[in-house]
């Protein structure tokens, strides 16, 4: 592998999407990707029974200062009580080498919204302290695989 430090966060986040989307085509799933990142999807698994689960996927990177802290993740308005069952966020932090998988209305009830006017109205979810105690709330969100969206 090549060691050469990241450009910048974005081009991480997306290295880190193709990564999972691998990882899920490995795993024997469709995965189709969205030309266009309007409304935070990443990716889309259609299942065996035609369904489909929209993904949204972030990642810190192993040089991030806050290694479980996810910020200012804006929430669709188009996600509302009657079309969320199928959206899912996957988390990722390179540094803790651990992965966390939230469904829309977990991910709601474990974040926090922001108050300031710059981010007001975006959600924040932090998974561990700074210096990676994970918080054990969210250990049944690790034990997760990707076999949950079979």
């Amino acid at each position: 592998m090549i060691n050469k430090k990241y450009r910048d966060s974005s081009s991480f986040g997306k290295r880190m999407e193709y990564n999972i989307i691998g990882e899920l085509l490995t795993e024997g799933f469709d995965v189709y990707t969205p030309l266009v990142d309007d409304h935070g999807v990443d990716a889309i698994i259609k299942k065996d029974d035609v369904t489909f689960i929209k993904l949204q996927i972030k990642a810190r990177s192993k040089d991030a200062k806050n290694i479980g802290t996810f910020a200012n993740i804006k929430v669709d308005a188009q996600l509302n009580d009657n079309n969320n069952e199928r959206f899912y966020y996957i988390f990722r932090s390179e540094k803790l080498q651990k992965t966390w998988i939230l469904s829309f209305k977990e991910f709601i009830n474990n974040s926090r919204e922001n108050k300031s006017e710059k981010n007001k109205g975006h959600r924040t979810v932090i998974f561990c302290s700074p210096n990676g105690r994970m918080k054990e709330k969210f250990d049944k969100f690790s034990e997760r695989n990707f076999k949950m969206f079979l």
